[in-house]
């Protein structure tokens, strides 16, 4: 609205054509080439911070992550979320040291998860990648991880199912993937 789009794309339309790339989205649909990600991201800034109440975290967030680190599994995110929305609020949210790294802004998800299981250590075969995203469950089977589509997002479980291995409805049901995986021989999470 504040770039005078019309119209709107319906959520339909978010839900089929949105990718992590969002900038390719939103120029589709008629946001002007001169507006940035930069801008676009102080825009959505500007909206969380005014709406933060509004923006919440999943319910079982928190015992998800609890639930792995009592595994001894490393927890990472990357998204392709402005930074400063993100870290706000996992910081609100007490979690933001939970996680290492906290890779932000991330629009090519393949190169930022192949760097990230680089920085780890761990082989790439051996690692579950969430996401609520058509290209990020793209990137993740393309780098050799192992791709959950999360339904909880704004894409179609039918879109998810392209390239996840596993779909999820909520985030707490990782551990049982987890905890499958950890028993097959040789797999080390």
């Amino acid at each position: 609205r504040y770039h005078n789009i019309h119209p709107i794309p319906t959520i339909e339309e978010y839900r089929r054509d949105m990718t992590s790339n969002y900038m390719d989205f939103y120029y589709h649909y008629g946001l002007p080439q001169r507006v940035s990600q930069k801008d676009v991201n102080y825009l959505r800034s500007k909206y969380y911070s005014k709406h933060f109440s509004e923006a919440k975290l999943r319910a079982d967030l928190h015992k998800t992550v609890f639930g792995l680190k009592s595994r001894n599994i490393q927890v990472a995110i990357v998204s392709a979320e402005a930074e400063a929305i993100l870290r706000d609020r996992l910081g609100r949210a007490g979690l933001l040291d939970l996680f290492n790294p906290v890779k932000c802004d991330c629009m090519d998800k393949k190169i930022a998860l192949t760097e990230t299981v680089k920085e780890l250590g761990i082989n790439p075969a051996q690692v579950i990648y969430i996401d609520d995203s058509v290209d990020g469950n793209k990137a993740a089977l393309d780098s050799g991880l192992i791709p959950v589509g999360f339904s909880g997002g704004m894409h179609s479980v039918d879109r998810l199912r392209q390239y996840a291995k596993y779909i999820i409805n909520e985030l707490s049901e990782v551990i049982s993937i987890v905890d499958c995986f950890d028993e097959i021989e040789g797999f080390q999470c």
